[in-house]
């Protein structure tokens, strides 16, 4: 079971690479310069768009741009937002949330679940067991698992 686990994580990683990848030339591919798109409707200055291309890594070839955001990545630097803002800390503002409808969403689904699972079981081969076996199986087709 150990060895399955492992092998399983291992064949993440080049899915997880090569996901980010096609990603990243997609967000590359679009229309703009990202720069000119920072100054909104006013032109910048070439000199400072220039220095703006240069700070950011936009000069470097498409391949040395991703090796420095996936270099970042793997050691917690996601970079920053153009305002300045690290976007670890847009992460870690939300992060908390995030854990919190998950750790609620868990604990509904926990108490519906025993709580029907329960219910249905005192009630072996009766309607109701067969009803909350019909709606659980229809509950199951309709969401995705996650």
């Amino acid at each position: 079971m150990g060895r399955y686990v492992i092998r399983r994580l291992l064949q993440a990683i080049p899915v997880l690479l090569g996901s980010t990848f096609l990603i990243f030339c997609t967000v590359y591919a679009l229309p703009g310069d990202p720069v000119m798109i920072l100054g909104g409707e006013r032109r910048i200055d070439p000199v400072l768009a220039a220095q703006l291309r240069e700070q950011y890594g936009l000069n470097d070839p498409l391949i040395v741009q991703y090796w420095n955001y996936i270099s970042g990545v793997f050691v917690g630097d996601f970079g920053e937002t153009f305002q300045g803002v690290q976007v670890a800390d847009l992460f870690a503002g939300k992060f908390q949330v995030t854990i919190q409808l998950a750790v609620t969403a868990l604990i509904i689904e926990a108490l519906v679940g025993l709580g029907l699972g329960l219910y249905a079981a005192l009630r072996r081969g009766r309607w109701q067991d067969h009803a909350v076996l019909a709606l659980t199986l229809l509950l199951l087709s309709r969401c995705p698992p996650s």
